[in-house]
């Protein structure tokens, strides 16, 4: 499995990703997802672009955090972008 795992990231980093632009250095992003998710608030997430920021993050993702105010349930909330921030 090991051998199958490393030949599938060998052929993503040859064949399917952009290689690198020379002489371009790479953007520092930071996701919410992990730590707040399914309680996105726009106050909780306007505090994590601050702290990303104070440790040099370049890029902040909202990756997924629109599934509405009800945790652990995707499939009914998700895209309800606007009843996660309170915006009825």
């Amino acid at each position: 499995m090991d051998s199958v795992i490393k030949a599938m990231h060998e052929h993503v980093r040859r064949r399917v990703l952009l290689h690198p632009v020379p002489d371009r250095d790479m953007f520092v992003e930071a996701n919410h997802r992990g730590f707040i998710a399914d309680h996105e608030s726009e106050a909780g997430l306007k505090r994590e672009i601050d702290l990303a920021a104070d440790l040099g993050a370049e890029m902040f993702v909202i990756d997924a955090g629109w599934y509405g105010p009800d945790p652990n349930r995707w499939h009914p909330n998700v895209s309800d972008w606007c009843r996660s921030l309170g915006a009825e």
